[in-house]
């Protein structure tokens, strides 16, 4: 900075003392924002090639019975057991599904017992995001076949918080519920599920469901909706020719499903017949709370972003308009595509390039 600036500056201290916090704080306050912004609307999962992930949803209109959501999703996100089950049989234009649900439990750990969540998972879960453990090994699909194997792999989390990132753990028992599971593995740091900001203590096969709940069984109904469901596309395979597939099989069990004794929809037994999966993308995760504050943080960056340039917004139009002739803001019926793109360009301008020197028609508050 040349000398008359800051002879300009020390002229009228006040007004560059609010200039340069103003500028520092709007700084500050847009660095924080796009932080939480890109966290939670533009981060992939740290998963092997996130775009090639879908999630799978059905119409919550014929979701009758029992029902549990969670962080992960609404109505539409969720499937029974017997139809998962059935879908991960017939996985067709995809490489597997995988299914997972959360709840809370007591975790016992060398006479420690904790309340935290868990997460059962199927045997497709580690293997379709290609995860890899940082010990051990990950639960893998002949844990979760038949009677299972009773094993945990830990989240990084708690693995590092509350057993001291001790590498000894594995083939250590680890109680959930009274339930006893040996220790085989550790999430690497940065995987936590795939939904945001849900972070369970263990991974325990989707098998041992029942005995971790006793007061709810959870795989013998097919109208008992709680499980989460996404799955890989396999490769040179499009997101339509991949809903086809899975659609095809997906017809022959709804019809299955209808002929069940508790079949709540023999009103509508065609539209149910008739609905189909929907596969969306799969590289974020699943997560309700990306869904709700999506505008509210772009809305929250905008106006930021503005209220950190200290100079008021011009009466006239910016520049580029002011040179076509329009001297004052046009009525709105007089707006076309090319101003209402050059007044955005002003008002960008005015909220990110805050010194008015790069503006032939901007002055400072008070001067000539």
């Amino acid at each position: 900075m040349s000398d008359s600036t800051f002879r300009s500056l020390a002229k009228a201290p006040f007004l560059s003392l609010v200039v340069i916090l103003s500028v520092g704080l709007g700084i500050g306050a847009n660095t924080a924002i796009f932080s939480l912004l890109h966290q939670i609307l533009l981060d992939s999962l740290p998963v092997q090639r996130p775009q090639e992930l879908v999630v799978l949803t059905s119409p919550e209109e014929f979701k009758g019975g029992s029902s549990r959501t969670g962080d992960s999703g609404g109505m539409d996100h969720i499937f029974s057991y017997p139809m998962f089950r059935e879908l991960e049989r017939h996985a067709q234009g995809v490489t597997g599904v995988a299914a997972f649900f959360q709840f809370g439990a007591n975790i016992s750990f060398q006479k420690q017992t904790l309340p935290n969540g868990v997460m059962v998972v199927s045997g497709g879960y580690f293997p379709i995001l290609g995860v890899r453990p940082l010990l051990g090994r990950t639960i893998e699909p002949a844990d979760d076949t038949g009677s299972g194997n009773a094993v945990a792999v830990l989240s990084h989390g708690y693995w590092s918080d509350h057993l001291g990132g001790d590498s000894g753990v594995l083939n250590q028992p680890l109680k959930v519920n009274g339930q006893t599971f040996t220790i085989v593995g550790v999430a690497p740091k940065g995987f936590t599920s795939t939904t945001l900001g849900q972070e369970p203590a263990a991974f325990l096969p989707l098998t041992f469901k029942p005995l971790l709940t006793p007061h709810w069984n959870g795989t013998d109904r097919w109208d008992d909706y709680y499980l989460y469901l996404f799955a890989r596309l396999q490769p040179g395979v499009t997101r339509p020719q991949a809903s086809a597939a899975l659609n095809s099989a997906y017809a022959g069990l709804l019809e299955e499903q209808s002929k069940k004794p508790r079949f709540f929809y023999q009103k509508k037994v065609q539209r149910f017949l008739a609905s189909r999966l929907s596969l969306k993308d799969g590289s974020q995760g699943q997560s309700i709370m990306r869904d709700d504050t999506k505008i509210p943080l772009i809305i929250l960056m905008c106006a930021t972003g503005c209220c950190s340039s200290p100079w008021p917004m011009p009466r006239t139009c910016c520049w580029p308009v002011r040179r076509s002739g329009a001297g004052r803001w046009p009525s709105a019926r007089r707006w076309g595509p090319a101003r209402v793109t050059s007044c955005c360009s002003c008002w960008w301008k005015r909220c990110y390039w805050p010194w008015p020197a790069v503006w032939p028609d901007s002055r400072l508050p008070g001067s000539p």
